[in-house]
């Protein structure tokens, strides 16, 4: 095998092809030979070359572990499905209780105002006939006085 090069800025024949045959032949054969009239030496291409297959076996190895650790993740996902739902459950029957607990809790609040006011409305009450029954006392009192005399 051959690779002719008639000038470093003109065409590169092999086996008899041109360069535009070659770039024809397949896509790898185009960027090697582009490379090539960039000045890049064959063992420079190699090089390349080994290094974008070592990256590409780490980004397998990569994907591979990923795929391994989405796998474990949708395992322990589907393991805790049935813990995650009861709790689910119970929560949303804590959210109804608790409507339910605040709901009763604004009418025993009300309950608990309108008792107060009625309490003080009591007292109120209260005091007013103590008063009364103070003053009609001495007004009976003083009668009292009166007619023994």
């Amino acid at each position: 095998m051959r690779i002719r090069f008639n000038n470093k800025y003109t065409c590169f024949t092999f086996l008899g092809l041109s360069e535009e045959e070659l770039r024809q032949l397949n896509p790898s054969v185009a960027a090697t030979l582009s490379a090539l009239k960039r000045g890049h030496s064959l063992t420079q291409l190699y090089t390349d070359y080994v290094q974008v297959v070592e990256d590409r076996d780490q980004l397998k190895l990569d994907k591979q572990r990923l795929t391994e650790y989405m796998e474990q993740m949708v395992d322990e996902l589907k393991e805790k499905a049935p813990l995650l739902r009861n709790q689910q459950e119970e929560y949303r029957k804590l959210q109804t209780e608790l409507k339910e607990l605040t709901s009763c809790y604004q009418c025993t609040a009300k309950k608990l105002e309108e008792a107060q006011l009625q309490k003080r409305e009591s007292e109120r009450r209260a005091g007013f006939y103590r008063r009364e029954t103070s003053r009609l006392k001495q007004t009976c009192s003083d009668l009292s006085k009166q007619v023994s005399r």
